[in-house]
């Protein structure tokens, strides 16, 4: 195996331990107020880095079950070459940014064919009076990108209201700039459509396997002690083995359940794990 875990599976014999439901969770079932309150959700957002460095690590990371948000800075796109090297005199955020786009969609097509793809442009503040020559220039590569390339035109998100295939925002102006606002507003959709019944984060999920990922979570965080519970390192990798043996703990002894809770939980970007 291949796995972060670094561990041989083991023979795991079926138990009949019995494994109970958290007594908060037995009363809201009971009084029957599961639906009249909204569970909160909370996204986690990964930051890769950009540089050429961390390019051979991105496909550890990149799974359908996530939306995705491009960022290509408008300035740089005032490059007369846009595929040649850096100047001497530019930093490193205006690496050719249409090799940099190129590989961000493409990579992602590839390791996550079914995610959704938001282009964002910023520095618009950068470009004055350059705005259409700017737009029409990011617009072209992302067009021809995609017909290059079938499949991305099914995941790149369209801004309907801009007539663009990438949403421009001013940074200096935040949360005034219409440009973040109407992104604002595409997440929330995107994020919403993949939360419902057929999106990605719709899945319902055991509770065993809710249970193992909460626990996991803590290992990852450690405690000093002062949460009225033993002091614990934190953990970053673990031995499939004592993974196995927190299984057997919420009532999961079936191996390949336990594998597939796994392949899920690095789906969803709690852990990282390889069979």
């Amino acid at each position: 195996s291949s796995s972060p875990f670094a561990a041989a599976v083991d023979d795991v014999a079926p138990s009949t331990a019995a494994t109970k439901m958290p007594i908060d969770l037995v009363m809201k079932l009971i009084d029957g107020d599961e639906a009249e309150e909204e569970e909160p959700v909370m996204l986690k957002t990964w930051d890769f880095g950009g540089q050429r460095e961390y390019y051979v690590m991105h496909h550890l990371f990149l799974t359908n079950r996530g939306v995705y948000l491009v960022i290509t800075r408008l300035d740089a796109w005032l490059r007369s070459d846009l595929d040649g090297p850096p100047k001497e005199d530019e930093d490193e955020a205006f690496n050719p940014p249409l090799e940099a786009l190129t590989f961000w969609l493409s990579s992602i097509h590839i390791h996550a064919p079914d995610a959704m793809v938001i282009i964002v442009g910023t520095h618009t503040d950068k470009i004055k009076g350059s705005e259409t020559e700017v737009y029409a220039r990011v617009e072209q590569e992302i067009v021809r990108l995609m017909e290059k390339v079938p499949g991305v035109e099914r995941q790149v998100v369209v801004n309907a209201d801009a007539g663009l295939c990438f949403f421009p925002v001013d940074n200096s102006r935040s949360a005034t700039d219409p440009g973040i606002l109407a992104l604002r507003t595409c997440v929330d959709r995107e994020v919403a459509d993949a939360l419902g019944p057929q999106g990605v984060f719709g899945q319902e999920l055991p509770l065993s396997w809710v249970q193992l990922r909460e626990m996991l979570e803590d290992c990852a965080e450690g405690s000093n002690g002062d949460d009225g519970i033993l002091p614990m390192t934190a953990m970053f990798v673990m031995p499939l083995t004592k993974v196995q043996d927190l299984a057997r703990e919420v009532g999961l002894h079936d191996e390949s359940e336990l594998v597939a809770c796994l392949q899920f939980l690095h789906n969803a970007g709690s852990i990282v794990f390889f069979d």
